[in-house]
């Protein structure tokens, strides 16, 4: 018998995804991607950027993805620990990554976080989606909060 893909968990057919990588290019494709998927996204090159966007929205982002490694050293890693902490929520995240030095894969594996090596395929990346979102307890579910997010858009 042939051999069977491996079951993908169901993917959510909406919601709001964030999304911070320092390349526009990739910016632009995982916004078209996911957007054809029927989600809402906000890209950013870094969680600055993206504080007018985040401050307009009524909710806590469904999903994070980010890569992990941003201009100026900056790390994908504390983008996360940051919006997490803006909204007080455990947000659902994915990490992304081309880095291949074993310190900062470990790094990357020792977060906790879902950890994909780039180049990503829609299959892929659908999966870990399923995945992260999966990881949020029932309960939560993917209501919006009561409250907007407390973002400070000063430097």
């Amino acid at each position: 018998p042939a051999a069977q893909a491996p079951a993908v968990l169901p993917l959510p057919a909406a919601g709001l995804a964030v999304v911070i990588d320092d390349d526009p290019e990739i910016l632009a494709a995982m916004q078209a991607l996911l957007a054809g998927w029927g989600w809402r996204v906000h890209a950013a090159a870094d969680v600055d950027a993206l504080a007018p966007m985040l401050l307009a929205e009524h909710g806590v982002p469904d999903l994070l993805i980010s890569d992990f490694r941003l201009r100026d050293g900056a790390s994908g890693l504390d983008a996360v620990a940051r919006l997490r902490d803006e909204y007080n929520d455990d947000i659902p995240a994915i990490l992304i990554t081309g880095d291949t030095a074993p310190a900062r894969l470990a790094e990357a594996q020792a977060s906790g976080l879902l950890l994909l090596h780039k180049p990503v395929r829609e299959r892929e990346l659908q999966a870990a989606m399923a995945s992260a979102l999966a990881r949020r307890s029932p309960a939560a579910g993917m209501a919006p909060p009561a409250t907007a997010p407390i973002m400070d858009t000063v430097p």
